[in-house]
């Protein structure tokens, strides 16, 4: 089998962390408590993560320059009210910058469960927080055409320049579901896109699909968390497919070519498909093919692919792919 350790560095990344409610009284799929949310900041800063805004990440991705060491940044999906009145505090403690997300039609005056507008201001004003759009009608757009996406898009713009001084063009996708419809049309406007998949951004990354590590009381559990927040990015030359929502056989296959000089060895790259046996995984040369033993049941699953690196102990590289079936 083809050795691709050497003594070069692990590709430069940046890690993503995506929250929703951050409450002790939310739905547990998308909650995680306010103590477990305070020990995670606990240990960013003990840690000396450089934690960075949504403006310097896009930089770093446009300028194809290295990010900071131990780069972390932070989201917030749906603009939860629980957000505002538990996370940014606690954020402003350690002056961490976040990002919040918004899915413009649920923002109003009057709906209690969603930051109202002077929130949003003091927010951006006080808290270091830059928004963002979820689109507007928090619709899947793997649902949509090309005219409904950019509807989509159109409505969320308009409503975030009302809401926000100065909104960030990315999007997050509603549900982490996008298609290459979606992508392209992202990539035209020259904006990028996030999932709720697993892995690390980098200058390898499509920019129209990053991924971010979700976090709730059971996938953000301290043990878990260390180890993502230390992960490192795949150098990767390309991956196949790339659009989640089309499958031409079912279970589908993943094919992820590798750069040269890299970091992990082969042999210890290991696959999971949630709810599953381990995937077949076929190495030629610097290119491997998963696939899942089974066929891939209705809804989202993933492919996640980790290595550890062969130069920093304890470390682990990191990759996943979402497909819709």
């Amino acid at each position: 089998m083809l050795m691709l350790a050497s003594s070069v560095h692990a590709s430069s990344g940046c890690i993503g962390l995506m929250y929703h409610h951050v409450a002790d009284n939310t739905p547990a799929s998308t909650t995680i408590s306010v103590d477990l949310f305070r020990q995670h900041l606990a240990y960013l800063a003990e840690n000396q993560h450089s934690v960075i805004d949504l403006k310097t990440l896009e930089s770093h991705l446009k300028n194809k320059t290295e990010f900071p060491e131990k780069c972390v940044f932070i989201t917030f999906d749906d603009g939860y009210a629980d957000v505002y009145l538990n996370a940014l505090p606690l954020l402003k403690q350690h002056n961490f910058p976040s990002t919040i997300f918004l899915p413009t039609q649920n923002i109003g005056e009057q709906s209690v469960n969603y930051m109202n507008h002077a929130q949003i201001q003091h927010a951006e004003k006080e808290m270091n927080v830059t928004f963002a759009g979820h689109s507007h009608t928090h619709t899947s757009f793997v649902k949509l055409n090309k005219e409904e996406i950019e509807q989509e898009l159109k409505l969320s713009e308009q409503k975030l320049h009302k809401l926000s001084q100065s909104p960030h063009s990315a999007i997050a996708y509603p549900y982490g579901e996008y298609s290459q419809t979606a992508m392209d049309l992202l990539k035209t406007q020259n904006r990028l896109g996030f999932g709720q998949h697993s892995g690390v951004v980098s200058t390898d990354s499509v920019y129209q699909a990053l991924p971010r590590f979700p976090m709730s009381n059971l996938y953000g559990r301290m043990k878990n968390f260390a180890l993502k927040v230390n992960t490192l990015a795949f150098p990767i030359e390309h991956y196949s497919p790339q659009d989640p929502s089309v499958m031409a056989e079912n279970p589908p296959t993943l094919e992820i070519s590798f750069k040269e000089n890299t970091d992990f060895n082969p042999s210890q790259l290991n696959c999971f498909v949630a709810g599953q046996t381990p995937p077949i995984i076929v190495w030629n040369n610097r290119t491997v093919r998963i696939t899942a033993q089974d066929a891939l049941p209705k809804g989202r699953t993933k492919y996640n692919c980790t290595a550890p690196s062969q130069t920093q102990r304890g470390r682990y590289y990191w990759f996943s792919q979402q497909f819709l079936n």
